[in-house]
């Protein structure tokens, strides 16, 4: 995920929350640092998937959508 397109910092992500940094990134995926707008500036933690991630079978049917 080392793409500018996959690059979320200073992006909003589902109109709540504002990514600031991002903490790392595997085989699975990127994980980064926002704030959630809505709750009093919040820091929370997302996890972004990479495409590959949800070909696999096991992944998708253990990972939670919200």
């Amino acid at each position: 995920m080392s793409s500018d397109k996959d690059n979320l910092i200073g992006q909003m992500v589902e109109g709540r929350y504002h990514v600031e940094s991002r903490l790392g990134a595997g085989g699975m995926g990127a994980v980064y640092i926002a704030r959630d707008v809505k709750v009093l500036g919040k820091i929370v933690v997302i996890k972004v998937l990479l495409q590959e991630a949800f070909e696999n079978e096991a992944t998708v049917s253990c990972a939670p959508v919200y």
